[in-house]
């Protein structure tokens, strides 16, 4: 079995400032540069009673194709006020290194 190489172009995203409960959006890239189409997907957030903040993609899951780049689009939600991180992860279908 063959696992394309896939690579995140941009890994960290900065959102500056934001409001409480808003929805704000910005993408990364997933660049396949092998003769194989990839299959990636979002991995869901860790739970949390009480979070931070919220991210989603309304394209969570999805087809690379060979020598191709894919926009992901994030969208983050704050739920609290300060500076916050969070690391969200892509698998590669039968990709057995960690996430991207």
């Amino acid at each position: 079995c063959v696992v394309p190489d896939v690579v995140l172009k941009n890994p960290v995203l900065q959102f500056q400032d934001c409001f409480l409960g808003c929805p704000y959006e910005q993408s990364v890239e997933l660049i396949n540069d092998t003769d194989f189409p990839a299959c990636y997907g979002l991995l869901p957030q860790p739970y949390e009673e009480n979070p931070a903040l919220l991210y989603s993609s309304p394209h969570a899951r999805g087809v690379i194709r060979p020598y191709s780049t894919e926009q992901i689009p994030l969208v983050l939600q704050a739920k609290t006020v300060g500076s916050l991180q969070e690391k969200a992860h892509f698998a590669i279908l039968g990709r057995q290194d960690p996430p991207l």
